[in-house]
Order: C-alpha cells, then sequence, then structure tokens
C-alpha cells in the first residue's frame, strides 16, 4: 500500500511540474502577445494622427501640388500631341 502511495506521490509531483511548466508557458505566450497588440495599436493610433494617415494625405496633397506647377510649367500634354501630329503628318 505505501508503495503505491509514494508512486502516485512521484506521478503527482511529476504532472504538478508539467502543469507548472505550461502554466509558465502559456503565462510568456500571454505577455508576448499583449505586448503585440500593444504594438500593433500604437501604430494604429499613429497612422490616425497628424503623424500618420493624416501627414500622409497632407505630403501626398503637397505633391500633386507641385506636379500641377510642373505640367503648368512645362506642358508635356502639349508637346505630346504635337509629336503625334507631327508624325501623323510624315
Amino acid at each position: 500500500m505505501q508503495q503505491e502511495i509514494d508512486t502516485l506521490k512521484k506521478e503527482l509531483e511529476s504532472t504538478r511540474k508539467g502543469v507548472g511548466v505550461i502554466i509558465h508557458l502559456l503565462e510568456k505566450i500571454n505577455g508576448v502577445m499583449v505586448d503585440g497588440f500593444e504594438k500593433v495599436n500604437t501604430r494604429l493610433a499613429n497612422l490616425e494622427g497628424k503623424e500618420g494617415m493624416q501627414g500622409v494625405n497632407d505630403q501626398l496633397g503637397d505633391i500633386k501640388s507641385e506636379l500641377q506647377k510642373i505640367q503648368k510649367t512645362y506642358p508635356y500634354e502639349d508637346l505630346f500631341n504635337n509629336m503625334e501630329q507631327i508624325k501623323g503628318e510624315a
């Protein structure tokens, strides 16, 4: 009888250690997931703010404005149409 109790104690201790390792692993996984979500949420918040998408939209607006200035200064469309006309006449 005592031998069975000792065997059960050893098995129970082994199981307790295994469960402890699994719990520790789950805690680490949870910590990593929480950190990951915090980083994602921070990046999303930045995209929603002035430093994020608003800033990107402002930059795109500036680029569009500069491109329009270039198009007015250098009438590429007129040059292209003239070249097409010359090619048609040749």
